[in-house]
Formats: C-alpha cells, sequence, structure tokens
C-alpha cells in the first residue's frame, strides 16, 4: 500500500510542478515545444500519470484507502483539461513536420485517445501482456486461437498414430505376420554376389 500511496503523492507533487511551469493547459499547449520546463514537467506527470492509470486504477484492486487529500480532485482535473493539453504539444513536438492547428480541448482529447488505441500482441516482437499497450481481448483471442489450432493439431496426430496401430494389430493379428520371424528369416539370408555387368561395346 505504501508503494501506492507514494504514487499519489507524487503524482500531486509533479501536477503542481506542471501548473507552476505552464500556468494554465492552453499555455503549455501552446509552449510545449518551446519551453524545456514545461515539456520537462508534462512528460514527468504523464509518465506518472501512466502508471498510475494503467497499472493500479485500471487494473489494480479498484479500491484505495488512505488516498493522497486532493488526489481525486487534482486526477480528475489532470484528465479533463491537462492531459488533452499534454497529448496536442507532445503531438505537435513529434510531428513538427505536419501543420499545426489551433489547440482546443477537443482536439486534445482526440489526440489523447489516438495515442492510447489498444493494439493486438505480435507475438514476434512481444514477449508479454502489455495493459497499456495490448487489447485484452484480443491477446486471449490469439492464444485461444492458438491452443485449438494446437488442440486439434494434437488429435490429428493422436489419429494418424492410432491409423498406424490399428494397421500392425491388423497385420499381427489378422493377417498373421510374425515380425520376429520376418528379421529371422532376414537374418539367414545369405548375402548374393551379382559379378559385374558386362560392357556394351
Amino acid at each position: 500500500m505504501s508503494s501506492i500511496l507514494n504514487q499519489f503523492e507524487q503524482f500531486l507533487v509533479l501536477f503542481e510542478n506542471l501548473k507552476t511551469a505552464a500556468g494554465e493547459p492552453e499555455r503549455l499547449a501552446t509552449f510545449y515545444s518551446e519551453s524545456s520546463a514545461i515539456r520537462d514537467a508534462a512528460e514527468s506527470l504523464t509518465e506518472c500519470a501512466l502508471e498510475l492509470e494503467y497499472v493500479d486504477l485500471w487494473f489494480g484492486p479498484k479500491r484505495f484507502e488512505r488516498v493522497s487529500t486532493g488526489f481525486e480532485e487534482a486526477w480528475d482535473d489532470y484528465r479533463e483539461r491537462w492531459a488533452p493539453a499534454i497529448a496536442y504539444g507532445s503531438f505537435c513536438e513529434r510531428h513538427k513536420d505536419l501543420p499545426r492547428f489551433q489547440y482546443t480541448p477537443e482536439l486534445g482529447r482526440t489526440l489523447m485517445f489516438r495515442d492510447r488505441e489498444q493494439q493486438e500482441p505480435d507475438p514476434q516482437s512481444d514477449a508479454i501482456f502489455d495493459p497499456s499497450r495490448h487489447d485484452g481481448g484480443l491477446a486471449l483471442t490469439l492464444g485461444v486461437d492458438h491452443w485449438r489450432s494446437e488442440v486439434h493439431r494434437a488429435n490429428v496426430v493422436a489419429n494418424k498414430c492410432k491409423i498406424a496401430l490399428g494397421a500392425l494389430d491388423y497385420v499381427i493379428s489378422t493377417i498373421g505376420l510374425d515380425l520376429n520371424d520376418v528379421f529371422r528369416r532376414w537374418r539367414e539370408v545369405p548375402p548374393v554376389f551379382m559379378p559385374p555387368s558386362i560392357p556394351v561395346s
């Protein structure tokens, strides 16, 4: 619990740092690229917020006791007003070659949710499930489909073995082939040496 409380407290400290550096969300959106102080404060807060959101608030116990005073109000303010401005500023910083549209909270929210679209895990590059990036339903489907194909493959392999064993039993029991006798008689056959063929002139 102490680690979670520390995260809540850390969020509040970082949020105050950002508000001191930027003043208002609109100013943050405007000067994100120009001000390293604003950009650094926004990136630190975003990293803390993402960890809280994905690790604790979304996928944690859902009930938190003795939360830092003022956290819930600050969290709502961050999500409603500041996160969209950060998303806009971060997008403009990453895509300086694109035309820059005037900031609005609606545009910021669109960019914020665009960056958080979850993806299907790629087993070629992903070794674990990451709830911050991966779609849980698609991750389960990926595994379940593989399990189904493995069960089907195992059933096919088992059927091949059963068919071959059935044929072997038929040869032994019905046809009456004695495998030991086959090998014994093969060992008793003397080697036959053929002379070289006469060349054709």
